[in-house]
């Protein structure tokens, strides 16, 4: 593998990384055992792949940033989110019976670290889940229709417009 940045429509700093090589921004990281050849590296065409490839990475990472600065990062934490929307909407399904509270043990512990009631922190779950839909949601669609502009961008300078706004954009969220 190996990894470049592209800056002023020029691949600079070329070299070999290894297989668990983290991208630092801008970076773009190729997989392949050789470097490709040196003029190959100023072709309009490589540099379009390469800005494209970046600009893609950089989307990417932005969208995580930005779910990041709403929710806790993690599978495990996601699976606890789930697990809690479901209790929460089920025990206001069923009329909120606080005297069958063990049956909604996710719903039952938010009460006990709140200090509310058990249909408060059913309440509030739920708020967060919405709202946590449509954010989720407004983000993921930055996200997907950003790459697809990268994608159709004819040159390197509307990939870099189209990187460019869409990370403002995220980075906003």
């Amino acid at each position: 593998m190996y990894a470049y940045e592209v800056k002023n429509g020029e691949a600079q700093n070329l070299r070999h990384v290894g297989t668990n090589y983290q991208p630092q921004p801008g970076e773009v990281v190729e997989q392949g055992g050789r470097l490709p050849p040196l003029e190959s590296l100023h072709s309009p065409e490589f540099l379009l792949a390469s800005a494209t490839q970046s600009a893609l990475q950089a989307i990417d990472a932005e969208a995580e940033a930005a779910r990041q600065r709403h929710i806790t990062p993690g599978s495990g934490q996601a699976m606890v989110y789930m697990a809690k929307e479901a209790d929460a909407r089920a025990f206001a399904a069923a009329s909120y019976p606080e005297a069958n509270l063990q049956d909604y043990p996710w719903v039952q512990a938010e009460a006990q670290a709140t200090g509310l009631t058990a249909p408060q922190s059913a309440d509030d779950i739920i708020n967060q889940a919405n709202a946590w839909r449509v954010l989720g949601a407004t983000i993921e669609h930055t996200r997907r229709a950003g790459k697809l502009a990268v994608g159709a961008a004819p040159n390197v300078a509307e990939v870099t417009a189209a990187r460019e706004q869409v990370l403002a954009t995220l980075a906003g969220l």
